[in-house]
């Protein structure tokens, strides 16, 4: 038996045992502060977005993005791109980021086609199968006051014939014939007939 006081020495199996049973109590893990991006000029970040093949590639976009409110500079006085990146996505109105080429391409496209339709009117002007509006204008109502004249003499012209007509078919046949006259004439000048 052991002296009074001694500590008796576990076996060790008791001691492996009781290793089992008890879970190492593990520190707390310490919170790695996140790894700091470098902050870019705007310089910079205009060539990261040239290397990524985004839009917004010249410093001058970059300057226009930041006075619009699209990006921010952080407390830094820099850019930070992946931050920038998607704030720039979220606020950016991608139907203006249209290449300006392609806007180029498609006004002269338009002037093109504005162009052709000009040359086609004048052709058709030229050839007589299209007449301008105003000259139309100014036919017809000249030919509707020469009606008007030739029909209001009608009446002046026979009315000492229609007179001396006792026969009322006879004085409607002479009324219809100088009509029929008056109007045949007025055919021969009507606007947009060819001679």
């Amino acid at each position: 038996m052991p002296a009074a006081g001694a500590k008796r020495k576990a076996p060790a199996k008791a001691k492996a045992k009781a290793k089992r049973k008890a879970p190492a109590k593990k520190a707390p893990a310490k919170r790695r502060a996140p790894a700091k991006r470098p902050l870019l000029s705007n310089a910079e970040y205009a060539a990261h977005r040239r290397r990524k093949g985004l839009p917004g590639k010249s410093r001058q976009a970059v300057e226009n993005a930041l006075r619009d409110g699209r990006i921010r500079h952080e407390d830094g006085g820099g850019i930070d791109p992946v931050k920038a990146d998607r704030a720039w996505k979220a606020n950016t109105d991608t139907v203006r980021q249209a290449p300006a080429t392609a806007k180029l391409a498609d006004a002269r496209a338009e002037q093109a086609q504005i162009a052709a339709r000009r040359a086609r009117l004048e052709l058709e002007e030229r050839e007589g199968q299209l007449v301008r509006v105003e000259k139309m204008a100014a036919s017809w109502f000249e030919l509707a006051r020469r009606t008007r004249d030739r029909l209001l003499l009608v009446g002046a012209r026979i009315a000492g014939e229609i007179a001396l007509e006792d026969d009322p078919r006879a004085c409607q046949q002479r009324i219809d014939a100088e009509i029929r006259e008056a109007l045949e004439g007025l055919t021969d000048r009507a606007p947009g007939r060819r001679p």
